[in-house]
This record gives C-alpha cells, structure tokens and sequence, in this order.
C-alpha cells in the first residue's frame, strides 16, 4: 500500500513540474549556473533500501556516506559517487528510532565529523530527539578495518512547544551549531542548537529561531501539501550556499561565509535543476562544492535507486 502510495506522489509530482515556469531559474542563472542533472549510476547495495541521509565523505575521495530510514540497525553505509560500494560500519550503542538526516563539520582543529540527526517523528508523538556524532574513520583505522564505530556522543533534545516530525539538518561551518528545519508546516521552522550543547548531559531545548517562507503549497489538498514536505538539507564546506529539498523542487541560497545562517535563509531562495525522484529524502554538497548529490528511497525492487548528480558551472557574482 505504501508503495503505490508513493508511486502516486511521484506521478503527481511530475504532472505539477511540467507545468512550472523556467523562469525563475533563468532568472538565476545570470549570477550561478548549473548543469543538467547526470545520473551517475545505480545505487549496488540493496542493503540501503530506504535512503534517508546523505553526506560528501572528507576522507574519502568521491565517496558519500549514507543512511538509513526508522527501524533499520545501528549502521552507516558508504558508497562511490557513481553508487558503488558496499562498506557498512556499526554504530554501536545507540538505536535508530528514526534517523532522517546527516550533517558534516570540520572544526578548528581540522576533525571531520558526521552527525546523525536521530529527528523523525512521523506522528508527532516524541517527547524527545538525539543528534549523535563521531569522527569520520580514516581509511587506516582501527574503525575503518573492523567496521565499528565506538566512539560517538550524542546531544538529546526537546523542541519549544509542541513535538514535530523533522528531516532536515545541516552545521553551521563556522562554530559548529545545528540548523533543523521542519518538514510538515505550511510555514517550515528552523531551530538551533548551539556546538556547545553536546557538553550538556542533560536533554536541552532548541532555540526557535524564525518560520521560513518558502515551499509552501496553494493547495489546501493534503496529496499536494506533502509534496512540499522539507525532506533534507545541507550546507556547503565553505559556508556559503545552502541546499534544502522537498518531494518536488530543491531550494538554493547564496550567501557570504560569515552571514549568519538566520539572515540568508530569511532571502528568497531560487529554485534549482533536479530530476523528480520517487521520495526524495537526502541530499548533499560535493566536498569542493562543485555541485549536490541527491539519492531516493527504493520503493520497488524493480526500480532502482540512482545517484544524481547537478554540477554547477561557475559563480558570476557572490553575494556580498
């Protein structure tokens, strides 16, 4: 049933693009430019069978780590930019109640850190969230050779007000705190956590930060609503773009590597070229930022999840 379901969404969501204007895109244009989306290949390991995460691996050339959706185990794939791979590594101690996002930091220090945004909440039902974290194992690790990852904090917290189902996290760059963004509002809300949260022992509360103006639906028909469901995000290595996705459009803002994250996406984003893909829900910047990734769930053994590929051609103008 869920299935068909989703065969349905994606159906309708190719009938509502075909009737969208370019123009906003070529508005945007004059300032950054895009290639057509590429597919770059199959993903192989069946084992990841409900993608729901998505980030560029630092120490691993053209590699992109991967998770996935609720009730999977304790794991974290890793995979080719072409969709090749079958590395697999244990988290071990924690649970995967509803994991639906990873992050990426590089701190101070030059540390590479993967986040693991524990924040789905389908029903809106959970008094609680977690954030773990560890560093990104090197290709001669103890970690990387024995495929378990021991070492992992883990940020628990609670949202202002009332429980919300989330899928959309990314790190500022520049200090380390956590952006989340929620999936099914009609005005999405973006919420903060601070680096230094993860000290706390204790369950925190996120700031809320501000209601976000876009991906926003004219249809008050649920079908249509949940095609604007915020389903992932990221932000780039040097700190100045964003990328956030919904079931239809991926939204792109440009901003200075200092600008507060607050102030950029208070701006109007531009929507970007994609493919429709059948439940799209993780997306990610290449590492030098030369374009995103996007992966989808597999909702049909016979249908295949692909990698996607959108490669930017050149910056024109920055933002200032």
């Amino acid at each position: 049933m869920r299935k068909i379901y989703y065969l349905y969404l994606f159906l309708l969501c190719l009938f509502i693009r075909s009737g969208q204007s370019d123009n906003v895109i070529n508005g945007f244009l004059k300032s950054v430019s895009f290639k057509d989306t590429e597919d770059k290949g199959i993903l192989e390991n069946l084992e990841i069978n409900e993608a729901s995460g998505l980030v560029a691996s630092e120490e691993h050339p053209d590699s992109l780590w991967v998770i996935n959706d609720s009730n999977d185990l304790n794991r974290i794939f890793l995979i080719d930019k072409y969709g090749g791979g079958r590395s697999e590594f244990i988290l071990k101690g924690i649970k995967n109640r509803d994991w639906e996002a990873l992050a990426f930091w590089k701190n101070a220090t030059g540390q590479n850190t993967i986040y693991v945004g524990d924040i789905g909440d389908n029903e809106g039902k959970y008094s609680e969230y977690k954030i773990h974290r560890f560093q990104e194992p090197k290709s001669n690790s103890p970690e990387f050779y024995s495929g378990i990852i021991k070492e992992i904090e883990t940020l628990q917290f609670e949202l202002p007000g009332k429980s919300r189902d989330m899928e959309a996290m990314f790190v500022d760059q520049l200090n380390g705190d956590i952006f989340i963004v929620s999936k099914r509002e009609d005005k999405k809300r973006l919420y903060r956590l601070p680096n230094k949260a993860f000290k706390n022992k204790k369950i925190v509360t996120a700031e809320f930060v501000m209601k976000l103006d876009f991906s926003t639906s004219n249809s008050d028909l649920p079908i249509l609503k949940k095609l604007y469901y915020i389903t992932a995000a990221d932000i780039s290595r040097n700190n100045d773009e964003i990328i956030i996705r919904n079931y239809l459009n991926i939204y792109y803002w440009k901003k200075n590597k200092y600008e507060s994250v607050t102030d950029a996406l208070g701006r109007k984003p531009v929507i970007v070229p994609s493919v429709q893909e059948p439940q799209g829900e993780a997306i990610a910047f290449s590492t030098q930022s030369t374009g995103y990734f996007t992966i989808s769930e597999q909702l049909d053994p016979n249908s295949p999840v692909h990698v996607y590929f959108t490669a930017k051609n050149r910056i024109k103008n920055a933002v200032p």
